[in-house]
């Protein structure tokens, strides 16, 4: 099961409020980032280790050295950065395109395998490929994750910043002092990938961030965005569907009351543990939450593995249990039961819906405490926009949660950093970058739909498609839409290395074709 961003202060909010304990309103429900699944027993190994995986997918895995603290002097201690090399596509000519892959918040051996765009692209071009991971997460942990001190999106630029500098040399990757670097990545790796080129234009050429909601920061972007995306893209399933899963949420806390009604739920949801306690009810609940919530994100036209095994469209799946109007209280309960087994267990491959089972590939408080310190992204949930229960956004009780979690000075809650850092929309001076987002995915409300008149900034908007659905591998159940704006992105991303090489050759006898 994929990593959900469950930090403390949300099981809190989440626990207090849903059984309606004094001083608390509906339930907070926080959406989060696609986690893919790591590879387990195969993620680790020495250097040089082959791993097992897709055949558009196989890499080698390194580690680098980096600085752990790179713009102070509070220490000399390094860290191993984890990253995956796939040079199949190299040819023996000096100085080929490098394809590098901004690791998010996760485990990186996800990210290359569910990023195939970079290996189809890769392979017309004579690509060199790398996947860097993201400091903390996966194996690249930093004094063995003991403290969160130096965990930020600016210190993991820097490493990757620092790392292609390293990688361009005689110690790194043969013959490519002067390879043009192109930055992915999708989602929160988006918007690193665009923050690169903003902060590091003279080390990538050019920027392809996906699904990157670059102003989800103060008030830039509405608070009930996602959860209102997501009751409509429920709701283009039938206008019932997100009713009765609205509805469920009263009934789950009148059930939560008694044993009576905390034993009808265990046997509907088929739960391996019974349900002894209130308090209990709001692990289901969340697990109900995060279903929808992540079904929105990905729901692609074609079977998926990453999350979890789910069929094609599987928003429409769900919906298919949800249709009738006029259900009973029971009939909500066995309804939406069914369809959270379309995420938990579409095809039967678990006995039980396990709610305390945990999850694999990364640590939540990691993703928490930058979530509280400068990702502080505003969330909210409003009557007749949501399938959510109504809820506020309060910066000083995000402020005052955050502080009680992590016991961080009061300083380091910076909830306008990103934006004084990177500019969020203000993307005039930018160029080279492309964002694309798809009209099916929650996180689309805060991403870059203008280019404010500057032609080197690509806007693209994607019909009939979910979150960074134009970075997977190529597949003939895509939708018409997502062929097209793909086959553009590459020619964009050609036109960034013509370009190059162009100017290279002017300034030596050396010639590269693209």
């Amino acid at each position: 099961m994929a990593m959900k961003l469950r930090s403390c202060i949300l099981a809190t909010l989440f626990v207090c409020c849903f059984l309606y304990i004094t001083g608390c309103g509906a339930f907070k429900y926080r959406p989060h980032f696609i986690k893919y699944r790591s590879r387990g027993a195969n993620g680790g190994g020495q250097r040089g280790l082959q791993f097992t995986a897709p055949k558009t997918a196989n890499y080698k895995t390194y580690y680098y050295e980096s600085k752990i603290d790179k713009f102070g002097f509070t220490t000399e201690d390094t860290f191993r950065m984890r990253y995956l090399i796939n040079d199949s596509f190299v040819s023996p000519s000096p100085n080929p395109p490098i394809f590098f892959y901004a690791g998010n918040e996760g485990d990186i051996t996800g990210f290359a395998d569910n990023t195939g765009v970079m290996f189809e692209l890769g392979k017309e071009v004579g690509a060199l490929i790398v996947f860097a991971e993201h400091r903390y997460y996966g194996e690249s942990k930093v004094n063995d994750n003991k403290n969160f001190t130096y965990l930020s999106a600016e210190l993991a630029l820097a490493d990757y910043a620092e790392f292609l500098q390293w990688l361009k040399t005689d110690q790194g990757y043969p013959d490519c002092k002067n390879s043009p670097v192109v930055v992915f990545g999708g989602s929160y790796g988006g918007m690193l990938a665009s923050w690169m080129r903003i902060k590091y234009p003279f080390l990538v050429i050019g920027a392809w961030a996906a699904s990157a909601p670059v102003a989800w920061f103060e008030n830039l972007t509405d608070c009930n965005a996602y959860n209102s995306k997501v009751f409509r893209d429920f709701a283009a399933h039938g206008e019932n569907c997100p009713v009765n899963i609205l509805r469920s949420w009263d009934l789950l806390n009148q059930s939560a009351q008694t044993d009576e009604g905390r034993k009808k739920l265990q046997e509907y949801f088929d739960l391996c543990d019974p349900l002894t306690t209130p308090e209990s009810v709001y692990s289901l609940a969340y697990e109900l939450a995060d279903a929808w919530g992540s079904v929105a994100m990905v729901n692609y036209p074609y079977p998926t593995e990453f999350l979890q095994p789910l069929p094609a469209w599987p928003v429409s799946v769900m919906c298919g249990y949800l249709q009738e109007g006029d259900l009973t209280d029971d009939e909500i309960l066995q309804a939406v039961a069914n369809a959270s087994k379309v995420y938990y267990n579409y095809y039967d491959q678990y006995p039980c819906f396990n709610i305390s089972e945990g999850d694999i590939g990364l640590d939540a408080n990691i993703w928490g405490y930058q979530a509280c310190t400068e990702m502080v992204m505003p969330m909210c949930s409003r009557k007749g926009e949501s399938m959510f229960p109504d809820s506020q956004w309060s910066w000083e009780e995000e402020k005052k949660a955050c502080e009680d979690q992590f016991q961080f000075p009061p300083g380091n809650f910076r909830p306008y950093w990103m934006v004084t850092q990177y500019g969020a929309r203000q993307i005039e001076s930018a160029s080279n970058i492309i964002f694309s987002n798809g009209d099916l995915d929650p996180w689309q409300a805060g991403g870059v739909s203008d280019n404010l008149g500057n032609p080197t900034i690509y806007t693209l908007s994607i019909a009939n498609s979910a979150h960074h659905l134009d970075l997977r591998t190529s597949n003939p159940l895509d939708p018409d839409s997502v062929k097209e704006v793909r086959a553009a992105e590459f020619l964009i991303v050609k036109g960034w290395l013509k370009d190059y090489y162009k100017g290279y050759m002017k300034q030596s006898a050396n010639k590269y074709p693209v």
